[in-house]
């Protein structure tokens, strides 16, 4: 397998990863200092702050569409001239290959939140924020948010491989983000079961007017539940996936 995963990550369009995370980082960390600037009435300027700013666009939008999108690089050679019924005529197990996809996407996902933390720090350092930095929380809520992006990235392997268009991929990602703005207001109970919505409760700070509603448990078990349901449907189609 490990083999499967090295084809996979030197196949991959990594300059098109680093631009887009970098413009991730760029565009958030710029609007979470614009938000701590308005917002210096209603809340004091910190660090805390920043980071409560910066991760809401983070969530609402950029970190769930780059799940579909770089699970859509990840298949985008399979898109292209019958890639698929070649992919699947190779002499490897499926579940390997689909095993192996997974386990770079959750990669690219985790580089992303990395990417976040630096511009983040290096944001925060060149607008002289004062106080102590949050380590401690900076480190549990951006890595909560890699942890509740792992039921959206099987849900977009797994649409990846029903999607056979780079372009409509893209598309679906978008569509589905839009309603982001209005079910991460539900209580996380209701929303959690949108997996869009998971990156934004998760790594949102708690405790602030703007915090979401989120009861731990049922989140966890809401998480978990659709990770293990988007897993074994996706593996089990592309496991059954007939060559056409």
């Amino acid at each position: 397998m490990f083999r499967i995963i090295r084809s996979e990550w030197l196949k991959y369009q990594w300059g098109l990863f680093f631009l887009f995370v970098i413009v991730d980082a760029g565009v958030n960390a710029g609007l979470g200092a614009l938000s701590t600037r308005d917002y210096k009435e209603v809340f004091e300027t910190g660090w805390d702050t920043f980071f409560m700013h910066s991760v809401t666009f983070h969530t609402l939008f950029f970190y769930p569409f780059y799940t579909g999108l770089f699970a859509s690089m990840l298949c985008y050679y399979e898109y292209k001239d019958g890639g698929w019924k070649h992919l699947f005529t190779l002499p490897i197990p499926r579940i390997q290959i689909y095993s192996s996809k997974l386990v770079l996407l959750l990669t690219l996902m985790g580089f992303t939140q990395l990417f976040f933390l630096s511009a983040y720090l290096l944001s925060g350092y060149m607008l002289k924020l004062p106080g102590e930095i949050p380590v401690a929380m900076m480190l549990k809520h951006t890595l909560a948010g890699w942890l509740a992006v792992f039921p959206l990235a099987s849900f977009q392997l797994w649409m990846a491989q029903k999607i056979r268009t780079f372009g409509l991929s893209i598309m679906f990602n978008i569509l589905c983000v839009v309603p982001n703005l209005v079910l991460t207001g539900l209580h996380s109970s209701i929303g959690a079961w949108f997996p869009f919505t998971l990156p934004y409760y998760a790594m949102f700070p708690q405790h602030t007017s703007l915090s979401p509603r989120l009861d731990l448990l049922p989140f966890l078990f809401i998480a978990a539940f659709t990770f293990i349901l988007y897993l074994f449907i996706g593996s089990r189609q592309f496991i059954r996936h007939e060559i056409h």
